[in-house]
């Protein structure tokens, strides 16, 4: 593969248990158990190597002989990616308007997928503070969130795209955080326990929620270029 990378309720848990042996994802189903928590501990008691470790499964030889560009790679996911990449393109930041001129230059023949990596989550938990937690919201950081996570890779496709640059694939790697199902099966209600204080993480779950419908925009609009756009979630990765 040649490579280029850019710098930077109740009731619902009820249902998907119903549903998770007849549409795990794991055993290669169409529907996964909505609580992240409990997918994996489910994936650790069957021994599940497919879920657990994926290189007993993947094939890259599809990748073979193709162009692919890499955005976020200094950390994760992005730098396991970077063990294929053949060149980089140094100082692309995706928050950047200006930055894209020099990302579509610096790519020199069209690329057959992109894959949108970059991404950032705010450390410190989210809440407004109901009773007597104190809370706290950093409206900064959730917009900063919203222009990495969101904004960046439409920025980032939109710009390789209107140069012809991409040839057959946009991937986003976004997460089930901006799910509202997931959201509800994975977080309980709030507590005005001050020992059990809520954590909302407001700035990640807008964000994602915000790709996601941003993947799903995109994908109608490229489909008749012959362009597909896949949106995928990546398990557990910390993302600065």
């Amino acid at each position: 593969m040649e490579a280029m990378m850019s710098g930077f309720g109740d009731m619902g848990k009820t249902m998907m248990c119903a549903q998770e042996d007849s549409f795990d994802e794991t055993r290669g189903g169409t529907h996964s158990l909505a609580d992240q928590v409990a997918r994996f501990a489910k994936a650790k008691k069957d021994n599940n190597a497919r879920y657990l470790d994926i290189t007993t499964v993947y094939d890259g030889s599809s990748l073979k002989g193709k162009r692919v560009l890499v955005t976020g790679g200094e950390q994760n996911l992005g730098l396991e990616l970077m063990k294929e990449i053949a060149s980089v393109i140094p100082g692309i930041d995706v928050t950047k308007d200006e930055a894209m001129a020099t990302l579509v230059a610096g790519v020199a023949e069209p690329v057959d997928m992109v894959i949108n990596n970059a991404g950032y989550f705010y450390g410190p938990a989210e809440s407004v503070g109901a009773g007597e937690n104190e809370g706290h919201l950093n409206f900064a950081q959730e917009l900063l969130m919203i222009d990495i996570c969101s904004v960046g890779p439409l920025r980032v496709s939109s710009a390789l795209f209107k140069a012809g640059k991409i040839k057959e694939k946009v991937i986003i790697i976004t997460s089930q955080a901006g799910s509202r199902r997931w959201r509800l099966t994975q977080n309980p209600p709030g507590s005005l326990d001050t020992s059990n204080p809520f954590t909302g993480n407001y700035g990640h779950h807008m964000s994602r929620a915000s790709c996601n419908i941003m993947g799903v925009i995109l994908s109608q609009e490229l489909k008749p270029a012959n362009v597909s756009v896949q949106l995928a979630h990546p398990a557990s990765a910390a993302r600065r």
